[in-house]
């Protein structure tokens, strides 16, 4: 089925990973004019299944979208669920034609999005600007830009792969990040999601106002976390930083899903020299 001008009409779908979300959270599809400001439509759906996918059925009028999605989401550290709702979003292309998967909301796509939205309102075209700010976000935890070739929205923590790795390992590295007691029973503490958003968040908001993180408070929670994370362990024993890829595993397999092997630990600086442990 074709839009106007032969084009493949827009949808908006995808997929929402922080760990999974949860069946029943909360998505919102704002479209975005071509300078990515709002543009006026609002959709409202939510995640569809225990993948964390979600579809609305409605052509889109516009290519680009702020997707948010908010609600509950698997802990890929402790193998369980955040006890507390998480936010992510992402500032993406939507789905082309009836094959296109479409976008993916994760922790880089949020950690980019303001930063993407700034870029393109001083005068960068959308895909210049989305290059840019993947390379900045990628910069914060000291990974050169080639590790990523694709928009961060195109990244599937079940397809595999160099850049679901990288993602498994930035977002593990903010779940430690917004953890302090990291080897104190962290597994329990009911406000652990609160404490990842804010840090996830703080984050976020210190790319976007110059493609760069400039607080020190900031980084020594992630070269904390990766320190942390260098000696994580198969499954999520309180007392134990827990191995977020046997974890994953745990999760999708209990799903009937079978994912590839995701080798994160390279793309963390674990041993705290300052270079990320693959370089």
């Amino acid at each position: 089925m074709l839009a106007a001008c032969g084009e493949p009409e827009l949808f908006a779908r995808g997929v929402a990973q922080k760990g999974p979300f949860a069946p029943g959270a909360s998505v919102l599809v704002e479209l975005l004019d071509p300078s990515l400001r709002a543009h006026g439509q609002v959709y409202t759906g939510q995640i569809e299944d225990a993948l964390g996918r979600f579809a609305m059925d409605s052509p889109m009028q516009q290519r680009f979208a702020n997707i948010s999605v908010s609600g509950y989401a698997f802990n890929e550290g402790a193998g369980d669920v955040f006890a507390a709702p998480l936010q992510l979003r992402a500032v993406a292309e939507l789905a082309s034609g009836p094959t296109d998967a479409g976008a993916s909301v994760n922790v880089l796509t949020h950690l980019q999005a303001g930063r993407l939205q700034k870029l393109v309102a001083s005068g960068l075209s959308f895909a210049d600007a989305e290059a840019q700010s993947r390379a900045e976000v990628l910069s914060v935890f000291k990974l050169k830009a080639e590790e990523v070739e694709q928009p961060f929205s195109r990244i599937d923590l079940t397809a595999g792969g160099n850049a679901a790795a990288l993602l498994l390992a930035v977002s593990a590295t903010l779940i430690y990040a917004g953890e302090p007691g990291l080897m104190t029973g962290c597994c329990v503490d009911a406000a652990w999601g609160s404490r990842v958003q804010i840090v996830t968040d703080a984050l976020s908001l210190e790319i976007a106002n110059s493609g760069h993180c400039d607080d020190a408070s900031l980084l020594q929670k992630i070269a904390s976390a990766q320190s942390a994370l260098a000696v994580a362990q198969p499954g999520a024993q309180i007392g134990f930083v827990g191995d977020p890829n046997y974890n994953l595993h745990q999760f999708y397999a209990a799903h009937g899903v079978e994912i590839p092997a995701l080798d994160w630990k390279p793309f963390i600086d674990g041993n705290g020299d300052g270079t990320v442990d693959k370089y």
